[in-house]
């Protein structure tokens, strides 16, 4: 019998993973699930362009804030479903 545990759903916020999440949550609700929201951070940005070149604290500084735009996206979808769903 079809009982998942744990249900992996992952995200780059589009209206399209809204739309997936929340059948995993309806499905986690049925089954006592624990959902596990990812998002992937594309680490393959390029520090330099044809000719031109970021410097090493600037593209640092890109990388850190594309993590933490990312943790605070996921901490504010954790916080919308926790209100709004017993999962």
């Amino acid at each position: 019998m079809f009982a998942p545990k744990k249900i992996l759903v992952a995200t780059d916020f589009s209206e399209f993973s809204d739309r997936a999440l929340k059948d995993a949550l309806e499905m986690a609700e049925n089954y006592k699930s624990k959902v596990v929201l990812l998002h992937v951070i594309d680490e393959h940005l390029e520090q330099c362009a044809v000719d031109y070149c970021l410097s090493a604290d600037v593209f640092t500084e890109l990388q850190n804030i594309s993590e933490l735009t990312s943790r605070e996206k996921r901490e504010e979808e954790v916080r919308k479903i926790s209100s709004e769903k017993n999962v």
